[in-house]
């Protein structure tokens, strides 16, 4: 055993009598050190045992109570998102879509008109729509904010105020009893374009404000699942 500790480069000790010993194993180090852990949490009074117990109850439902109130927080945000932005836009925006094709369809109804009954419940549909065009613009501007937004909401206002100014020639031809000019003029293919560019720019506002959210609302849930699911499997 010397000889192979020798080899080995591990230190040789000699106790009083001259005799050799092997160097303590790691093994039997290690066991020791274990001895001696479990015997210092044997000898630990019940109280401190107790005492360290709570503490570390106390910091495990701390540090859950951190995660789930910035989780639930995360979760609050974006369904405040969803019902103060997302779906109060696509309300407006719906309402602005149905107000503009409501005064398109008026303004061909009126060039077909015969009697002063029908012409008199289009005039008031017509002005009922536009109406509703503006209350729904004004409660739709303070809504935007999503990247792209502003872009689609100022090019169907555009293209629809472009409409509305050949549809305000056109009734007054209809009125001065030109009814040719008038047809000529809302059915023109500046009509049809500034009609078709204000559609097409209310339909992309809509499909973005549906897009985000259903994202949000999907985020939403999956963050309200989350603290639930990693905590209880």
């Amino acid at each position: 055993m010397t000889l192979m500790s020798a080899l080995r480069g591990e230190p040789i000790r000699v106790d009083v009598a001259g005799r050799f010993q092997a160097p303590a194993s790691s093994a039997s180090v290690s066991g020791q050190e274990r001895n001696l852990i479990m015997s210092f949490a044997r000898n630990l009074p019940i109280a401190r045992k107790f005492t360290l117990a709570f503490g570390l109850v106390c910091i495990l439902c701390l540090g859950l109570g951190t995660y789930s109130f910035f989780t639930f927080r995360s979760s609050v945000s974006k369904c405040l998102a969803v019902s103060d932005d997302s779906f109060p836009s696509v309300v407006h925006l719906a309402r602005i879509q149905l107000s503009i094709d409501l005064v398109r369809r008026s303004d061909l109804a009126l060039l077909l008109c015969q009697t002063p009954e029908c012409t008199a419940l289009n005039t008031a549909q017509r002005q009922r729509a536009l109406d509703e065009y503006r209350a729904a613009l004004k409660g739709y501007e303070p809504l935007i904010g999503h990247p792209g937004e502003r872009e689609f909401y100022q090019k169907f206002v555009d293209s629809f105020d472009q409409y509305l100014e050949l549809s305000r020639l056109g009734g007054a031809q209809r009125a001065a009893g030109k009814i040719g000019d008038a047809l000529d003029t809302i059915a023109s293919d500046a009509a049809v374009n500034s009609m078709s560019q204000a559609g097409n720019a209310v339909a992309g506002d809509l499909e973005l404000n549906i897009r985000l959210g259903s994202e949000a609302s999907r985020s939403a849930t999956a963050v309200s699942r989350a603290p639930s699911g990693s905590i209880w499997p």
